[in-house]
């Protein structure tokens, strides 16, 4: 009975991965990033390692780079004290990493785009967490490329213009009706003169599910609390346009497939940004572990000391998918 249910549920594995496809070849260019929570520290730690290819950055309620210096007592300060996060020392931690080439060069973060966002009524982060990371990217890019948007009474949630809990709150699944479109505001900061969608805007793009699987070259993707599935969507002059943008988007903790499906993936409001502006959009996946049971992305080092460089297994995974996309 017990080797009955384990061959069933091993079928029933294998059936989900082998019903995702792979990610396309789509020759895209002009990469970005964002993210919500854990998501948006590791949309900042992308950005910073992968400077050479990424040009701008979204965080929301996210933190500055290598925060948590691979501690999670640490990790805790860095989500709720923030007078006592010192960027002198991040700048340092990050001139060690420059130095020894685990991240690209951070004079490549001078012309990039950042836009930052965190609501007054965050009860999980506190909002100081944000201004720190302002502060941390006012070393590094120029300020006129910086937009900030901490005057919003919004809880730890993702704020779109009509989808989700009350915006004030700070519960999960953290996507928050608020009468504000974060997903467009952050991409038109990045990118400029986006045309914005509307009630009436349809997708005629591809929703599709791909094998995160193919982007992990030792262990399979739960040794690193990555899930064997992400999504992406590629809006329909992208099928066969050689000249799109792409945008990698991380979840928070509680908006991962394998708590909420692909509710955020739908319904965040990037797609219809993306399908009117030739943007391809990939949401890669997490999963809880029992080094990270609430399914974080690796921002303080339960993948290893160098999981915040280039050297990270969830880096290079993102990394490999990104050049997956790019190729043509």
């Amino acid at each position: 009975m017990l080797i009955a249910r384990f061959l069933s549920s091993i079928l029933a594995a294998v059936s989900v991965v082998s019903a995702a496809e792979s990610l396309g070849k789509y020759g895209a260019d002009m990469v970005s990033t964002s993210g919500f929570a854990s998501g948006a520290r590791m949309a900042v730690q992308y950005h910073v390692t992968q400077s050479a290819i990424v040009m701008g950055v979204g965080a929301i309620a996210g933190g500055p780079f290598f925060c948590a210096e691979n501690r999670l007592d640490i990790a805790e300060i860095c989500m709720t004290k923030p007078d006592q996060i010192y960027e002198g020392w991040l700048f340092h931690l990050t001139s060690f990493f420059e130095d020894t080439t685990v991240i690209d060069a951070t004079v490549n973060m001078q012309d990039d785009r950042v836009w930052l966002f965190s609501g007054t009524a965050d009860t999980v982060v506190h909002p100081g967490v944000s201004a720190k990371t302002e502060a941390y990217y006012r070393k590094y890019v120029n300020d006129s490329n910086i937009k900030a948007v901490f005057d919003m009474t919004a809880g730890h949630t993702f704020p779109t213009e009509n989808y989700g809990i009350a915006c004030k709150l700070s519960v999960a699944p953290s996507i928050g009706s608020c009468g504000y479109y974060a997903a467009f505001e952050l991409l038109n900061h990045i990118y400029g003169n986006l045309q914005r969608p509307n009630e009436d805007t349809e997708l005629h793009g591809n929703f599709i599910e791909f094998n995160q699987s193919e982007y992990f070259r030792v262990s399979p993707p739960a040794a690193y609390a990555m899930d064997t599935t992400g999504y992406a969507y590629v809006p329909s002059a992208c099928k066969n346009n050689k000249g799109c943008k792409l945008h990698v988007v991380f979840h928070g903790e509680s908006q991962r497939r394998e708590k909420i499906g692909d509710a955020f993936a739908r319904n965040a409001g990037y797609n219809e940004v993306a399908e009117l502006n030739n943007i391809i959009v990939v949401y890669p996946q997490t999963v809880a572990t029992p080094l990270n049971p609430d399914g974080d992305w690796d921002w303080w080092g339960y993948n290893g000391k160098l999981s915040v460089t280039k050297l990270g297994m969830q880096i290079g995974a993102i990394r490999r998918m990104v050049k997956r996309a790019l190729s043509t």
